[in-house]
This record gives structure tokens, sequence and C-alpha cells, in this order.
């Protein structure tokens, strides 16, 4: 998944540099809209997630995400494992804060999207939860 992630930042900064005002672009599941604003020249990224399967949920702040709470313990979640609402999910790393991540909703881990270590950015989908 870092990789695809890694791949929308270069589309991104492509577009920043280009001429175009608008792009569209249908990449596996998802679906990505770029619009450039004239007034303060920065780029409004609109990402659709087209899976139907499982909710995604996301990182609420920009900082690094970590999937254990130190580097000698295990990982909080695996996929497949089944989750309890208020049992931490992850930790994301912001302003040398460690802020710990708590699941919303009982669920099955479908997917784990970012790997440990990666900066994620507000609101990029995290990990994919099933009923």
């Amino acid at each position: 998944m870092q990789e695809k992630i890694d791949d929308v930042k270069q589309i991104i900064s492509l577009f920043e540099n280009s001429k175009l005002q608008t792009l569209e672009l249908e990449i596996e599941n998802f679906k990505i809209k770029l619009e450039a604003k004239k007034l303060n020249e920065k780029t409004e990224v609109k990402i659709e997630n087209k899976k139907e399967n499982g909710r995604f949920i996301e990182s609420p702040l920009v900082g690094t995400f970590y999937s254990r709470p130190n580097p000698n313990s295990k990982s909080f979640i695996e996929v497949g494992q089944y989750i309890k609402k208020g049992e931490p999910l992850f930790i994301i790393e912001a302003m040398k804060v460690m802020n710990e991540i708590k699941a919303d909703q009982d669920g099955t881990i479908l997917e784990i999207l970012v790997k440990d270590g990666a900066v994620v950015d507000f609101g990029a989908p995290i990990i994919r939860l099933g009923d």
C-alpha cells in the first residue's frame, strides 16, 4: 500500500507542476480527482474509496504511523483479528506526542494499509474494517 501512496504523491506532484486545471484518475479501488485552485495555488485532492466491502478507519491527524506501542512489542492488531470498541488500533506520533487511536466500533480487521513508520496525512485510510 505504501507504494500506491507514493505513486499518488508523485501524481499530485506532477499535477502541481503542470498547467492542468483538473485531473481525474481511477486506480484500482480509488478514484482521484485533482483541481488546481488559482487563488492559493494549492491542489485539492479528493480520494474516493470504491470498495463496497468494509469501512476505513482514517488517521485523525498528520503524523507517523506506528502499529505497536514500542519496537519490542507485537502489533496492536493483525489482519483477521476481531476487535472491540475502545481497543487500541495504532499510534500516530505528532509533534513528539504519541496518540493512541482506539476502535470506535467492533469489527474484523480486513486490511492494514500503512507500513510501520510511514508518515500519514489527516484522513488517510489506515485500516479497512469489516463487520
